[in-house]
């Protein structure tokens, strides 16, 4: 990983879900986008940490669906909206500060933990 991406990935780790909104909250709110391929991928990469925070795979995963929703607008609108009911940084902070090419490279990276 190069340290421009080290540097991204530090702000991908920096959102966090709204206060407002909890866990429950905003997988219901997931699981109302209407399109099949999002509700089957949605199980496997909406994930939480245990403390509650949204994994930033999981950021990114949202983002791109957001992005593109695999070319439906009304998919990826609905994704946006979501994303910033549930985020509390917006979509269009995310393009612009992090970008969809980091996104897309993240999305389904599993991060290694390093024990020392």
């Amino acid at each position: 990983m190069t340290e421009a991406e080290r540097l991204l990935l530090a702000q991908v780790r920096s959102i966090r879900r709204r206060r407002c909104v909890s866990i429950q909250e905003a997988l219901s709110l997931l699981q109302q986008v209407d399109h099949k391929m999002f509700q089957d991928a949605l199980e496997s990469h909406w994930q939480v940490e245990q403390d509650g925070s949204v994994t930033p795979e999981s950021i990114c995963w949202l983002f791109c669906w957001a992005a593109t929703g695999i070319n439906s607008s009304d998919t990826a609108d609905d994704c946006k909206s979501k994303f910033n009911s549930i985020l509390d940084r917006t979509y269009e902070w995310f393009d612009s500060n992090i970008g969809h090419e980091f996104a897309r490279k993240f999305r389904y990276r599993k991060l290694r933990k390093i024990e020392l």
